[in-house]
């Protein structure tokens, strides 16, 4: 096939970008915009950002030391997209003030989901028509909208919104390979590896599959050589490092799974076809087609069934082989159909903590989800021609949006929410005059992602001072350990740092009450939290809307 001209990749970049309008509003590309970003997982990713680009450059350069204090790491730990955080913060994002680029993520995300399905399409269909549609299809693939803010996952992973990732490894895989394979395939590794690591697994995978389609050649140990000091580079300015106390392991492999049935399971999403979450952690493995992918696949099955087509070949066989066991790695260990477990498979030790830092293995689905939705559509589009395939392929994009609606219209209403600021419960004058006089916000006793982190994160960027209240992917184990200790030596002592603020929860409350100064700390339940600010009563008057921390002295320590 011929590669399609300037005019129809601009065409496929403008698909991308009409449906990250029509889904989620050309609102969220105002910078001042962060309304929408106050719940779930975005929280994370606007606070973490909001640290790091007040914080003057460190190093490493991804370094964020006030969003977590001792328990600090990098950016590479808040999900920020690294890539677009440093590159902000070195150009033309402020310094403080409400301020966001995640917008403008997701848009170029869609636009590069648009161009990259319409270039694999371009290998297999003639006509420019057909060759959009595939490129509009994608952009409504059901694992990529998921991964947007809403209620079908509780979450709103932007970094994994980079699918276009897979599929331009995919094209790598299946064009025939010019003299710039490697330089391509390395840069391709390198923004991998700045935007996330699951998807960087699955790039690496991909270019393993490509290597063995090339063979051994003259330049293959350049290449190799290339991709290790590039990914490794672009992992270190990105903010990886290893965690004391093994902090990068976390349980939940064989939980974050995908179940078998993953590609026909909407669980939620579909409007038409029933069926439901069978685990705990199937969201993660989430891979369905949709109503027009099944389709597309049934028409596709319908139109070869007296002339199959001929099977792949030699070359590419390593990328089947590839997407495969990347599918069986997403299954996990914990083998289920439906609600049924089939199996639970003893895994090696030696293995474990390799598998925990991939916990969420449900995600490895995402490459046959697109090899069959792409692939039925593109072998329906062949078998009927450019004259009957664009009008096929917009009946099929049809049913793809509007059986989707469950699932994508949450999400168009929560990125339409705007402003310039939070809503927060910490309505009392206290926590602003508070925060403008200590240096640090604290919480007794520290957690990752304790419940009510988000408004105390919010508050303490606002001001420009350190929390140890916040949501990190991985946090260190020991450091976090010895600022659990540190909290309970002050509760049990009455010793506070005086240049930090507190927040306790009712058992350290009630033990800090009996060993403070009463006349110089105050201690109040304020707004539904209990606050602690050592000498705070030494020079400003208590606020009124405090409430006394009331303590029941007979319940036995540790009940209340």
């Amino acid at each position: 096939m011929n590669p399609p001209r300037l005019g129809e990749t601009a065409a496929a970049l403008g698909i991308g970008a009409a449906v990250f309008v029509a889904l989620l509003g050309p609102g969220v590309l105002d910078p001042a915009n962060i309304a929408w970003m106050q719940r779930n997982d975005p929280a994370q990713y606007y606070l973490g950002w909001t640290f790091f680009r007040a914080t003057p450059w460190g190093w490493p350069p991804a370094a964020n030391p006030l969003f977590g204090t001792e328990i600090a790491s990098t950016i590479f730990f808040t999900d920020v997209v690294p890539l677009m955080a440093l590159v902000m913060k070195a150009t033309i994002a402020p310094v403080t003030g409400p301020w966001q680029y995640h917008g403008a993520w997701l848009l170029l995300c869609f636009a590069l989901q648009a161009a990259f399905a319409q270039r694999i399409a371009a290998l297999f269909l003639p006509d420019a028509a057909s060759r959009l549609m595939v490129a509009a299809l994608a952009c409504f693939a059901p694992v990529l909208l998921w991964r947007l803010n809403g209620p079908h996952a509780m979450t709103g992973h932007y970094a994994l919104m980079a699918q276009w990732l897979l599929l331009a490894a995919g094209w790598l895989c299946l064009r025939p390979p010019p003299a710039s394979q490697a330089l391509a395939w390395v840069v391709l590794g390198v923004l991998a590896a700045l935007i996330h690591p699951y998807l960087l697994a699955m790039v690496l995978a991909g270019w393993a599959a490509d290597l063995l389609r090339r063979g051994w050649r003259a330049g293959l140990y350049v290449e190799v050589a290339a991709m290790a000091v590039g990914v490794a580079g672009g992992l270190w300015v990105a903010g990886f490092r290893m965690l004391p106390g093994g902090g990068m392991t976390e349980p939940g492999f064989g939980l974050y799974r995908a179940n078998l049935l993953t590609l026909l399971d909407p669980q939620g999403w579909s409007l038409l076809i029933g069926g439901g979450r069978w685990g705990a952690g199937d969201y993660e493995g989430f891979g369905f087609l949709g109503l027009g992918g099944i389709v597309a696949l049934l028409g596709a099955l319908w139109l070869i069934r007296r002339d199959p087509p001929r099977l792949p070949s030699r070359g590419r066989w390593p990328l089947l082989a590839v997407v495969l066991a990347l599918a069986a790695f997403a299954v996990s260990n914990v083998v289920a159909l439906g609600p049924v477990v089939l199996a639970v498979i003893p895994v090696p030790a030696p293995l474990e903590p390799l598998l925990a830092i991939f916990r969420a293995s449900g995600r490895m689905i995402w490459p046959l989800h697109y090899l069959v939705l792409l692939g039925a559509a593109i072998l329906l589009a062949r078998r009927l021609g450019p004259g009957r395939a664009p009008l096929a392929l917009g009946l099929i994009l049809a049913l793809q949006v509007a059986d989707g609606v469950r699932g994508w219209l949450p999400a168009a209403v929560l990125a339409r929410i705007t402003g310039p600021a939070w809503t927060t419960p910490l309505h009392d004058p206290f926590w602003d005059e508070a925060a403008g006089h200590y240096e640090r916000l604290r919480r007794i006793p520290a957690a990752n992602a304790a419940p009510g982190w988000v408004p105390l994160a919010y508050l303490a960027a606002t001001h420009g001072i350190g929390t140890d209240s916040v949501y990190l992917a991985r946090v260190a184990r020991e450091p976090l350990a010895a600022l659990r200790a540190r909290g309970a030596e002050m509760v049990a002592t009455g010793r506070f740092d005086p240049a930090e603020f507190y927040v306790l929860d009712d058992a350290s409350a009630c033990a800090a009450a009996a060993r403070i100064d009463a006349g110089r700390d105050l201690l109040v339940n304020l707004d539904g939290m209990n606050v602690l600010a050592p000498g705070w009563l030494a020079g400003r008057p208590a606020p009124a809307a405090g409430r006394t921390i009331a303590c029941d002295v007979s319940a036995p320590p540790g009940s209340r």
